[in-house]
């Protein structure tokens, strides 16, 4: 919480904690800088450290990339996919020369069994995605815009599944999270000017199953 986390520029930690939350393809990271100590005004709310990561925007050649997009699939206690992280990747031209993309999506599945319940009573299951969209255009030889868009979302079923914590206890999970920002760089004479813009919205709610009172006590 006391580290500064920056995505192409803008601050992209939890709002409410500082934490870093967010989800962001590996793939379309470009370059990560760590700095410890000793660093510069501009991170003015960096207590810890800076850790800042700067995506992907793409060029006049037309990428595209996948990993690990083949699932798994079980047959313990029945057929059922397995944990699955497939990512995918797409960056060229808008316009060559003047205007360049890149997009970047990941999945996450995660399938946990209890062997300890009865079967269809025994799996805790995570859905997960991000995607992230970013442009730039060339307006003039010293004039760039660029704009960029990252969501996140999440659903859980069955959290808090154990050997003695049956489906009646548990809970419900959903959260999404949504992050657009805008910067804008000018040259003008000796002198660079640059304008950034951001906004940040997000959702988490966690829901118990049933319609009783849900009650935490010392022993779960």
């Amino acid at each position: 919480g006391e580290t500064q986390y920056l995505l192409d520029g803008f601050d992209i930690g939890n709002p409410s904690t500082g934490d870093l939350n967010v989800r962001v393809n590996v793939d379309s990271v470009r370059v990560a800088e760590v700095e410890s100590g000793r660093f510069g005004t501009q991170y003015g709310r960096a207590g810890a450290g800076v850790l800042s990561l700067d995506t992907t925007v793409g060029d006049d050649r037309w990428r595209a990339g996948a990993t690990n997009f083949f699932p798994g699939v079980s047959a313990e206690r029945g057929i059922h996919l397995t944990s699955w992280y497939p990512r995918f990747t797409l960056s060229g031209p808008l316009s060559k020369g003047r205007a360049w993309f890149s997009e970047a999506l990941s999945i996450q599945h995660t399938l946990s069994l209890v062997d300890e319940l009865p079967r269809n009573e025994d799996s805790v299951s995570q859905w997960a995605g991000d995607n992230m969209l970013r442009t730039q255009i060339r307006l003039t030889p010293k004039h760039i815009l660029q704009g960029s868009f990252l969501y996140n979302q999440m659903r859980a079923s069955n959290l808090g599944l154990g050997p003695f914590s049956p489906i009646s206890t548990t809970r419900g999970m959903r959260a999404y999270r949504s992050f657009f920002s805008l910067k804008d760089q000018i040259w003008s004479g000796r002198t660079f000017y640059e304008l950034g813009l951001a906004a940040d919205f997000s959702h988490d709610e966690i829901l118990p199953r049933g319609y009783e009172p849900y009650t935490l006590t010392p022993n779960g």
